[in-house]
């Protein structure tokens, strides 16, 4: 569907039998013709379902990963002055394990800035 305009595409989805248009030249209504079809971009046409392929390593090593006080202290440290890739490239870790350790810092330290109603 190359058209740019709604009166475009409407004329495309009735060429093609998808839409029928009943009415008069000014007051007209569109509806859907009863037909089974499905919408698939062209760009994705192409491809095929892939296969279920199990569970996800990088989110697997990413909610296991254990840190030392060592790499911990690093991670402080730097995470002013230092982008996360090369801190995670000091560290000895993946960005993404990286992302996942500092956010939870980020929300632990909100959690214990709060104060508790007793």
């Amino acid at each position: 569907m190359k058209s740019q305009n709604m009166a475009g595409r409407m004329s495309w989805l009735m060429k093609n039998g998808i839409v029928i248009r009943t009415g008069s030249k000014r007051r007209f209504v569109y509806t859907v013709n009863k037909i089974i079809y499905e919408i698939i971009p062209i760009r994705n046409a192409a491809k095929e379902t892939l296969p279920d392929e199990g569970p996800d390593v990088l989110l697997e090593e990413m909610f296991s990963i254990k840190l030392s006080e060592e790499q911990m202290q690093i991670i402080n440290d730097n995470r002013e002055t230092m982008g996360r890739t090369a801190i995670a490239a000091k560290v000895g870790i993946s960005k993404l394990q990286l992302n996942h350790v500092m956010n939870g810092m980020i929300y632990k330290k909100k959690l214990s800035g709060k104060k508790l109603d007793t």
